[in-house]
């Protein structure tokens, strides 16, 4: 994809710190707004970063309903 001649004419690859993996490369916005310009500020989220936030929030499960989830091996989770 970094080889892309569009990507590279269009200056959308950028390096950002990574907690594990060092510097990752990534894809910027493929539009500017002058007005309202992207920021990246948080790298990509580890494996199961997000996980419990996701359930909670948008799906509404107890703690102890991701508990036993996770206890059954069908989700991963991170340690907050």
């Amino acid at each position: 994809m970094f080889a892309d001649p569009q990507l590279a004419a269009r200056g959308l690859r950028f390096d950002m710190p990574h907690p594990l993996a060092g510097t990752v490369a990534q894809v910027g916005m493929p539009f500017k707004m002058s007005a309202a310009p992207a920021a990246y500020d948080l790298p990509p989220p580890l494996l199961a970063q997000h996980t419990r936030i996701v359930l909670r929030d948008r799906l509404s499960l107890s703690r102890e309903d991701i508990a036993a989830l996770a206890a059954q091996g069908v989700i991963q989770v991170r340690d907050e």
